[in-house]
């Protein structure tokens, strides 16, 4: 949360908001940029950041992939991982070998890695979203996927907490007694 901190309406120095943009590029885990490639594939126009605040902080377009940056290519690779762990388990009845391969990845694509990454970029992806209903447009095709994507997010972030509780009390009953 510290790496938003220049969203707020306060001064800071230069350095300081060189700091929090190299802070927000761990933070977002940006590899490297995908503005540029986003924009030529989706035939979208390149926009200017909100401000100079969110610029600073990294969110550089308003466009919700571009701001997501490679934290979205790490989303997208999940159902990836996902057809992996189906394909695993589907193989572990035949073989013992292929049976602690699949045990061994099963609770890392179920619980640690998607969870960690969600809990890791919460505020990220929702100010992403924000940022990108503010300027919603469906002019054309890679107007349309950008808002539908922003769309979906969101709403998977709203409905991640309420999922998680649901679950956490179901499967252990000690939750759901005061």
């Amino acid at each position: 949360m510290i790496v938003l901190l220049p969203l707020f309406d306060i001064n800071l120095p230069a350095n300081a908001m060189i700091f929090f943009r190299q802070l927000m590029s761990i933070a977002a885990f940006e590899l490297f940029e995908i503005g540029e490639y986003n924009n030529s594939l989706l035939g979208l126009e390149a926009t200017s950041p909100v401000n100079e605040n969110y610029n600073a902080v990294g969110f550089e377009s308003v466009y919700f992939i571009n701001n997501m940056g490679t934290l979205f290519i790490f989303f997208l690779l999940y159902p990836i991982a996902l057809l992996i762990e189906f394909i695993l388990r589907k193989l572990a009845k035949r073989s013992f070998a292929v049976e602690k391969v699949h045990q061994s990845i099963k609770g890392k694509v179920y619980w640690s890695a998607i969870i960690t990454l969600i809990f890791e970029s919460y505020s990220m992806i929702t100010i992403c979203c924000l940022i990108h209903f503010e300027y919603m447009s469906f002019a054309g095709p890679g107007y349309v996927i950008q808002s539908l994507l922003a769309i979906f997010s969101f709403l998977a972030l709203v409905w991640f907490p309420y999922h998680s509780t649901k679950m956490f009390i179901k499967n252990f009953k000690f939750l759901s007694y005061p």
